[in-house]
Order: C-alpha cells, then structure tokens, then sequence
C-alpha cells in the first residue's frame, strides 16, 4: 500500500479505511495518492548481472555501496561541474528514511523546520512524528517569497533547524522555482546561518535532469474548455485577498528595481564589518613595521638599505605564497580560484600610488563584493535553465556561507522497486550522520542499504549509459500520462476548476470548482473505487480544502485513464447532489 494511501487510512472515518483496505485487497482501487511514479514502463534488468556477486552483508556487498557513491560523485560532477569527497556522501535506506535521519540529527528533541506552502503532505507527517513544528513560508509559483522568508526566520521561540524545499517539481505544487528565488534562498542561507535542506527525489538528477522537462507552462488553466487564467495568488500566510495583492505588488516592485536594490542591500549589510576588518589589518601591519624599524635601527649597517629591501620583497613572497596556497585548497574542495564575475584584485606592495598592501587587498575585496551583488541581482542569467541545483547556483553566484544538504534519489521516479537514497553535504555535517544509528536493527539497516546500493550500481553501470537512456525513456513516458490527464479534465464536470501544467515531474496540483470540498470529494470517490491526496494533508497551518494533488505518474495510461474517469464520474455525482 502506497504512503498516500497509509496516510488516508489514518485521516478517513472507519468505513472508509476498509474501503480502501479491501479496494487494495481485491485490486479494485486506482490511486493516485501515492508519492512516486511506476518507473515509466523501465525494466531493472540487475538480477543476472548483480546474483552470485555476494550478499548484503559480504564484501561484495559493501564494494557495491563504496562503487555507487564513486559513480554518483562523478555524475553528479559530470552534470554541475562540482567535485566532491566521499566524506561529503551518505547513503540511506530510502528517501522517507534520508529525510528522517536529517530530521533526528539536526532537529533532536523537537524543534522548528521551514516549509514551503503547500509541502510535501509526506514530510509534514515525519516531522509530526518526531514532534517537530512546521512553519509555513508564504510561496508563489517562483517559490518562497524572500520577505517572509526572514520574518519566519526571526528567533521568536526558537531559530529554524533549517529550511526544507523541493525546488524542482515540487511535492505537491510540481512548480519549478525560479533561478532569482534559489539565489534568494542561498542569500538569506549565507546571511543568517540557515541550513538548506535540499530534496530534489523527483527529479531524475543526475541522470536526465533536463529531459525530465518538456516546458513550463504560463500560469493555471480553467479547466472545462475554458480559457487560461492568470497566475495564482501567493499561498500561505494570511488568505485575504488585500495582503495577497499587496504582496503581489511589492514582488513586482522588487523584480523590476532588484538591481539596484539587492546590490545596495548586500553592501550595506557587509560595510561595517569590512570596515573594522580592514582596521584591524591596517593597524596591525602597521604595529609590524614599527616593530621592524625599530629592529633595524638596532642593527643598520652599511647594507641596512638592501637587506630592508630584501626583507620588503620576502614578506611580500610569502603573502602571495600564501594566496596561491588558499587558491588551491578552494580548488580542491570544488570552488572557483576567482569570482564568477571578475578576477581577484592582486595583493600589491606600497609602491607609487602610496597603498598598503593591506588597502590594496581589501579594495579588491570591496570590488569583489560589488560584483557578486551585481550577479545576485542581474539573476545570473534569467535565461538559463531553471532546473540548476542550489549547489551549482552557490558556486556561481560565490554564496560559500550557504549551507546546503541534497537529498536524491530514483525510486521516486526511476527504480520505485529499490528503494534507495542518497545525501550530499559538508563533510562535518555528513559526519554527524554516520554516528548516528538507524532505528531498529543497524547492522541489518546496512546489509540492505549494500544490498540496494550492488544492484543500483549494477544496473547504472553496465551498459554506460544504461541509466541516462532509461531516465529518457520515463521522462517521456511521464509527460505523455501528464498531457493525458490535462486532456481528461477537460471534461464538462470539471468546469470551473484550474490546473497548472508544471511541465514535468510526478504530479498535478488542481483547484476544484468553487464549492466542491477536496475530503467531501475523496469519499465519493473511494466509492467509485479511486482515491488521490486531498489538499488539507499538505498544509502545516491553515489547510486549503480547495486542492487536491493527483499522482499522475503511477500508472500506464489506461488505468491512468479508467481511475480519472471514475473521479469525473464522482465529481458530477456530487455536484449533481449538492444542486438538489
């Protein structure tokens, strides 16, 4: 039974839960409440490749966890261009599993978890699990709205653990954020000291991220023939439609004047600490070279000129020494040798233009801000590719303070046979997680992670390209359930409710017709043997009975076909009894 469906059977009266106990039984019931896609008709064909290579708990076993962290580092690396440490890599159980674990580490004994608005109904039952407060972020279809973003971060009652976001096909929205709100994000990360907790299982990263997409479409679509619609109201916070409309006009305000803003921000917010820095070195180079001349006075021989000289010259080797050293240390960890936007000013002895080689170096420091501010604020390109991963984005835009935690996976929507997932973060970070045991059984939690993770690597590895030829083949497999679906609900019992084609990824998010409540909806539904997820589940406050998310990636078209047709036949039996 799927998760959408556990989580029904807990929410529904006694009557229902068998209904969907017995419709699972018998076969009877079609859902798309589920949280993942069938695979897209893709075959695993590991069983011969991967048997009489050992078991879980052998060493072939364990070579097969150490060799698919190997070949996701370099795919991951082959797709963004990012190097990474094998400490920098976790493996997990599945992806509920990943999520959890993050959640007992860094959120221990209870705490506060940002969320985006709706978020993944899954998630928000984790973290009510663990007694974790979910604190809602007002969002649009680009994502968190910044604004809000701070104020929920304000230390009343507690700062946030971290923000936790789906920013590409989002869990249950399926909107793609836009590169200008990750940067955002990465911003508000690097600033405060918030931690990101990056879920991206569904999307096919590292495989075929690209092809996942088919086009973004422009805003929802009223359904039941009728015309497109504007884009939707920022959900979350306070529903009355004067602050939303407010917030949609300071948004737009931003946008159209985000170049000047954001760069006088990021500068004004980092002036008084270059300053006391620049201080700080100022006074202390200058208390070294008092203490030098004195020295020398001491001592000045006839040659006091040339070994002053010669002594200038080697402080001033060992400062660049210093530098090229610092270069390479960032070169190895996967950072850039020089900003994105502009090459290092050069740490320059006092010479004729009278400067310091300490005013010199933080002059370049002030330039170097200056175009980082410049490149947040330009968007980095508002052309490019709107499904760049946070990772990327930091490196880009030169946000080293961000803190980012990826969590990946393909059983969402590749391998839903083999549950398995993966976590990337800073090595310390990934360090606190590994001295963490699994609940239950931790020597048998890892024979089947190895287990998974041989026959994984298996499959991805042999033929090359293996892996890369099946994530096209789902990709397309999904976009054509999802145009099929968008064709079904143009049917006449659908008019009056809007959907938005997010143009990839696992689900859609549909608003139902004015009057239509989503639970009402789904009993109805249950009895014509198909259940989806209503919206109430995907709200931590202020549930939205409006919405409801359908799983349109589970099943091959005709059961995709017969389960939204019993659904049709619900919703104009139910219309059709509230008009009497």
């Amino acid at each position: 039974m799927d998760t959408g469906l556990e989580m029904l059977k807990r929410r529904l009266p006694p009557v229902f839960a068998r209904e969907i106990e017995d419709g699972v039984r018998g076969g009877r019931l079609i859902s798309l409440a589920g949280l993942q896609g069938n695979g897209g008709g893709v075959r695993l064909e590991w069983e011969s490749a991967a048997d009489g290579q050992g078991q879980g708990g052998s060493k072939a076993g364990r070579r097969g966890a150490g060799a698919l962290l190997e070949w996701l580092a370099e795919a991951y690396e082959e797709a963004e261009g990012i190097r990474t440490d094998p400490q920098q890599w976790l493996l997990a159980e599945s992806a509920d599993g990943a999520l959890d674990l993050l959640l007992r580490v860094l959120v221990p004994g209870g705490g506060t978890v940002l969320v985006e608005t709706p978020a993944a109904p899954e998630a928000l039952e984790l973290m009510r699990r663990r007694g974790i407060r979910a604190v809602p972020v007002a969002c649009d279809r680009d994502g968190m709205l910044p604004d809000d973003l701070r104020r929920k971060c304000e230390p009343t009652g507690g700062r946030p653990a971290f923000v936790y976001v789906t920013p590409h096909y989002a869990n249950p929205s399926g909107r793609v954020w836009s590169r200008q709100r990750k940067l955002a994000l990465l911003e508000i990360s690097e600033r405060l000291g918030l931690p990101i907790v990056e879920d991206d299982t569904a999307c096919l990263v590292p495989l075929a991220e690209g092809a996942f997409a088919s086009g973004r479409a422009d805003g929802m679509k009223r359904m039941g023939g009728s015309a497109a619609e504007a884009s939707p109201k920022p959900e979350g916070g306070e529903r009355g439609s004067q602050k939303q409309e407010y917030i949609q006009v300071v948004e737009t305000t931003k946008r159209e004047d985000k170049a000047g803003s954001k760069v006088e921000s990021i500068l004004e917010d980092n002036a008084s600490k270059r300053q006391q820095k620049k201080e700080a070195v100022i006074g202390a180079a200058s208390e070294r070279r008092s203490t030098e001349d004195r020295e020398a006075k001491q001592e000045r021989s006839s040659q006091a000129d040339d070994v002053g000289n010669w002594n200038e010259a080697g402080n001033k080797d060992e400062m660049v020494n210093r530098s090229e050293k610092d270069n390479k240390s960032r070169g190895k960890r996967g950072e850039p040798d020089v900003d994105p936007r502009t090459e290092p000013s050069g740490v320059k002895a006092e010479g004729d233009d009278g400067k310091s080689e300490a005013v010199s170096l933080f002059e370049g420091e002030e330039a170097q801000e200056k175009n980082r501010a410049e490149y947040l604020a330009d968007g980095a390109g508002a052309g490019a590719d709107t499904t760049t991963s946070l990772y990327v984005l930091r490196q880009q835009a030169g946000l080293w303070g961000a803190e980012i935690l990826s969590l990946g996976s393909l059983e969402r929507t590749l391998t839903p046979q083999l549950p398995l997932a993966w976590l990337r973060g800073e090595a310390k970070t990934m360090e606190r997680l590994r001295h963490v045991p699994s609940p239950g059984s931790s020597s048998a939690a890892g024979a089947a992670v190895a287990e998974r993770a041989r026959r994984l690597h298996a499959w991805l590895a042999q033929p090359p390209g293996r892996g890369r030829a099946a994530a096209a083949e789902a990709a397309a497999a999904y976009a054509a359930r999802r145009a099929l679906a968008l064709e079904l609900l143009q049917a006449p019992a659908w008019r009056g409710a809007c959907v938005e084609d997010p143009g990839g990824g696992l689900f859609l998010w549909l608003r139902l017709p004015a009057g239509v409540s989503s639970e009402a909806l789904l009993r109805a539904s249950l009895l014509e043997g198909t259940a989806f997820l209503p919206g109430t589940l995907c709200y931590a406050k202020e549930p939205d009975d409006r919405f409801i998310r359908l799983t349109v990636a589970a099943h091959e078209p005709a059961r995709l076909r017969e389960g939204l047709a019993r659904l049709t036949a619900a919703l104009a039996e139910f219309t059709a009894r509230s008009a009497d």
